[in-house]
């Protein structure tokens, strides 16, 4: 479910973000969620976040560039 929390930002600003948020679902799905750095630990979001932010950006593309995602449901219980 997408929330609409980025509709109205500028599409250069939803480009830079979407490449970002793909960036990092990259480092966590191929280095892990947390990692050390001179004795501390350090933990990066989640793929669920990540992916709900990613569909946020998505849908706030979509909505600026004027074009509608359709899902249709199809019930077979009959």
């Amino acid at each position: 479910m997408v929330n609409g929390w980025l509709f109205g930002l500028d599409s250069a600003t939803l480009a830079q973000l979407l490449t970002d948020y793909q960036n990092a679902l990259t480092a966590v799905a191929t280095t892990g969620q947390s990692y050390s750095i001179g004795g501390r630990t350090f933990t990066r979001a989640d793929l669920s976040e990540i992916g709900q932010m990613i569909a946020e950006i998505k849908a706030a593309q979509n909505k600026a560039s004027g074009t509608r995602v359709t899902k249709i449901y199809t019930d077979f219980r009959r």
